[in-house]
Parts: structure tokens; sequence; C-alpha cells
């Protein structure tokens, strides 16, 4: 899943990861880009409060994608 050595960093995702549980919201991360859902194709993440899950895409600023696309739960 999502990981850093960074200790802030680990301490944001667990408490993120956790929000997220309780939440009954789905994590998705994709290896590559995001595909599938046609007006997604190419973006690097998404929040879709109706199907209640979130995606990244994990490439070198996924940190960056994730951290936006949680704000927006």
């Amino acid at each position: 899943m999502l990981q850093s050595n960074n200790p802030n960093t680990k301490r944001f995702l667990e408490v993120a990861m956790n929000d997220l549980k309780q939440s009954k919201i789905k994590i998705k991360i994709y290896k590559k880009s995001i595909r599938g859902i046609d007006i997604l194709d190419g973006i690097d993440g998404y929040f879709d409060d109706d199907a209640r899950e979130i995606g990244s895409y994990k490439d070198h600023r996924w940190l960056e994608t994730f951290v936006h696309e949680y704000a927006h739960f």
C-alpha cells in the first residue's frame, strides 16, 4: 500500500488510512496511469464520494496526489 520512511508522513498515512477505513472508503492504488473510467483517463488521482473510493497513481508524486484527493474527502 502507501508507505514512507519519513515519521511525519508515516503518521499522516496512518491517520488518513484509519479515517478512510472508518468511513468505509475503498483505497485504490494504480501502478500505471488511471484507466477504465472515461473521464479519469490520464489523471493522477480521484475521490468519488458516490462510489466510496479514493484512487491514486503511485508515481514519484504519489504523496502529493494522495493528500490532494484526501482533502476532497
